[in-house]
């Protein structure tokens, strides 16, 4: 189990998921259809969020390949960091299931499309926003693998850009689907079943 004990092996792991996790957000932003005419809100503001996610992106690339972040490393125990690989597979996955299931509809920006409807299937019926949750997960997983303060600096803006994001497409859905958007928020939580 020694080969547990060296940091390399938690950069080499926490590296391939972030690579995966490039990929496949990369992958799905170059694929997303965009032939429905759409309004944007608060293009000034998504802009500058869709910036500093990029950052707390670099931030978790430079604990990976920055040869001396290690004076930024914590104690966190072997099995915890392990977990925290799990949790950072399972927002990637979390993400992609979120996506798989917009469709066309998704989009980096808030936006509504002419032909929008509120899905309420699949991993929405029992999250409003499943794809926060991946992100909270990814960061999450990121800072018990990585035991670095970099890990950190990425959950606290990711946690930042979530918490302005969220409060601003509930008013938009609200706004756009009132009622129906009003009863599906009373019965399903926004990132955590039984809590939040």
């Amino acid at each position: 189990m020694y080969w547990l004990q060296t940091g390399i092996v938690y950069r080499v792991l926490c590296g391939l998921l972030l690579i995966t996790q490039t990929i496949s957000r990369m992958w799905i932003t170059r694929n997303k259809e965009t032939s429905d005419q759409s309004r944007y809100f608060h293009k000034l503001r998504e802009t500058a969020l869709i910036r500093l996610a990029g950052g707390a992106v670099v931030l978790a690339y430079l604990y990976v390949f920055l040869p001396d972040t290690g004076y930024f490393d914590f104690n966190i125990p072997i099995p915890l960091r392990l977990i925290g690989a799990g949790l950072m597979l399972a927002g990637d996955i979390l993400f992609i299931a979120s996506y798989a299931e917009l469709g066309r509809q998704w989009s980096a920006e808030l936006e509504i499309k002419d032909s929008h409807k509120l899905v309420t299937t699949g991993i929405y019926q029992w999250l409003r926003h499943p794809m926060y949750t991946g992100f909270l997960a990814f960061g999450i997983g990121l800072v018990l693998l990585s035991a670095n303060v970099y890990g950190c600096a990425y959950l606290i803006i990711t946690s930042i850009l979530i918490a302005v994001r969220l409060k601003a497409e509930e008013d938009l859905m609200i706004e756009v689907f009132g009622e129906e958007y009003t009863e599906y928020k009373a019965r399903t939580a926004a990132l955590l079943p039984g809590f939040f």
